[in-house]
């Protein structure tokens, strides 16, 4: 298993410290540096946590302090510090929405670490049923009603009901030892699905992006390749390989092709694009070139 690493910044916000080699603090004698470190040793994952302030601007905090509390009911946690910009909005909120970052969203995760700046500028998002901003292209999210507030020492322990979630098939940004990192098996899988004049993109704030996923299938396995294209791909062949390359951080992406009678995407960040335009609309430059491969081979097919 491959891990895909970059340097982060301290968030503004939440309670996500860096590791380091040390010798161990005895008891009594604290050092709150130490334990900062010495607590960046677990991994998480990465969210942005948002919510509406009373004058309708959007408030939002990097944390790594997120996790899942109840099923029944369906509860979820945040922390938030008391020093942070957003505290008075979340002091007072009706609602709020957690964003799990994926692993391409780790300048996302860095602005919303800093105060100043608008930061909602830099990602493309829409509001959810309690008004909160859910952003493009993440891992997973999910909307909450608020349900209590617990002091812990400088820190809020906010508690909100899930009343609506999603899930990508985008691998999670991941954070651990003052690092994020991305977890990879050093390959990833994309696919070039048509349906007529149409392919299946995921919009993720800076462009457009071919569905990717980490593993090949089953194909009941929404996260996967198979999975994906089973899901918003209607009548659709088996995928071929059609182009491969060496990606920046090290990982190989392959890209298939297949065709679909129809295709059926679903939430605010997949679509079907116009084939006219398409690749010149992808974010990635290496899409780029998979995209106009794809279309090539189609023509060829036809004459």
């Amino acid at each position: 298993m491959g891990v895909a690493r970059a340097t982060s910044t301290a968030p503004e916000d939440g309670a996500m410290g860096d590791a380091g080699e040390g010798a161990g603090a005895p008891a009594g004698t604290l050092d709150g540096a130490m334990l900062r470190r010495a607590l960046g040793g677990f991994a998480t994952g990465v969210t942005v946590t948002t919510a509406l302030g009373p004058d309708g601007r959007p408030a939002g905090f990097t944390a790594n302090s997120f996790t899942s509390v109840s099923l029944e009911p369906p509860l979820v946690l945040v922390c938030l510090g008391r020093g942070a910009a957003s505290y008075p909005v979340f002091a007072q909120a009706d609602g709020f929405a957690v964003n799990v970052l994926s692993a391409d969203q780790q300048e996302v995760a860095r602005v919303f670490a800093t105060r100043g700046a608008d930061k909602f500028a830099s990602v493309a998002w829409g509001p959810r049923e309690t008004g909160a901003p859910v952003f493009r292209g993440v891992a997973a999210w999910f909307d909450c009603r608020m349900r209590e507030r617990i002091d812990a020492g400088d820190h809020v322990i906010v508690i909100g009901e899930v009343i609506g979630f999603g899930r990508a098939a985008a691998a999670p940004l991941l954070y651990c030892g003052g690092r994020f990192a991305a977890l990879d098996s050093g390959v990833r899988l994309s696919v070039v699905a048509r349906a007529g004049d149409a392919i299946l993109t995921r919009e993720d704030g800076r462009g457009l992006r071919l569905p990717t996923a980490a593993a090949f299938g089953p194909a009941d396995d929404p996260a996967s390749l198979s999975g994906l294209i089973a899901r918003w791909c209607e009548g659709a062949g088996r995928p071929t390989p059609l182009h491969s390359f060496d990606e920046p951080d090290g990982a190989h992406r392959v890209v298939y092709a297949v065709d679909a009678d129809a295709l059926r995407p679903s939430g605010p960040s997949w679509r079907a694009t116009p084939v006219a335009g398409a690749a010149d609309a992808m974010a990635c430059p290496l899409e780029v070139e998979a995209v106009r491969a794809a279309l090539s081979r189609a023509v060829r097919h036809r004459s």
